[in-house]
């Protein structure tokens, strides 16, 4: 399996769904994992007079405009691999939000975040590189970068697929689904499925504080509420 050029693949079909989507109106309303991120603010905070927030894979920007829209913090940062959602959503947030510092950028994370070290309060991603970055030398760096630019006390946030999940939206391929991929049936696009364990691995020496079991996903594109069985991590880790 060559990840570099499926990595390819993936960026592609990005592109494609981002064009054919911005025809429509933004979807504002807000999945459970990053309602899960607001209640986690009190528990988890680095106490930063100057909080600031990034999300990975910031799409048109309803994650943001949540935490906006909850005074989640003072800052607000977002990448995105195409240019069309970025253009989207800084347009966005900038009209709904205009006295809030908003900084959003196109990147690919897979080569790197380019943010000093221990410059964010928090760092989430849901469903985006940590599930759709196939090449596995991306994705050390990719985690490597994310470890980088947390504060001590900060926290990365998660949601991504799981291993062991029910995919009944998947072509069913047990030999890629023993590397941890699986294919989707709407795009042929590749995921990757964790266990438990990679997620650790991957992270460390970042501390686990929350690791949960989940099978409901409100998607930002397409059919709104998307059923896995089982079949997506939330996930919250701390710099300590």
């Amino acid at each position: 399996m060559d990840t570099y050029v499926l990595n390819e693949k993936n960026h592609k079909k990005w592109n494609e769904l981002h064009n054919q989507s911005a025809k429509m109106k933004t979807r504002l309303n807000p999945n459970e994992a990053i309602k899960k991120i607001i209640r986690f603010k009190n528990n988890h905070d680095t106490s930063a007079s100057n909080r600031k927030v990034l999300e990975v894979g910031c799409g048109f920007g309803r994650n943001l405009y949540y935490l906006m829209d909850n005074h989640y913090a003072e800052s607000y940062y977002g990448v995105d691999l195409t240019n069309k959602s970025v253009d989207i959503a800084k347009k966005l947030l900038s009209e709904s939000f205009p006295q809030t510092e908003c900084y959003i950028k196109q990147a690919d994370v897979g080569e790197g975040l380019d943010y000093e070290e221990n410059y964010f309060d928090s760092v989430f991603d849901i469903m985006s590189a940590i599930t759709f970055i196939v090449d596995e030398e991306d994705r050390q760096r990719y985690f490597s970068e994310v470890k980088r630019v947390l504060k001590k006390g900060g926290v990365y946030y998660f949601y991504c697929p799981r291993k062991g999940g029910i995919f009944r939206d998947a072509i069913l391929d047990d030999n890629l689904l023993e590397k941890g991929y699986i294919r989707r049936e709407l795009d042929c696009m590749l995921e990757r499925v964790y266990t438990k364990k990679e997620l650790v691995e991957f992270l460390q020496p970042l501390k686990l504080i929350q690791l949960e079991i989940n099978s409901k996903h409100t998607r930002a594109f397409g059919n709104e509420i998307f059923i896995r069985d089982d079949g997506f991590w939330f996930g919250a880790f701390q710099k300590v």
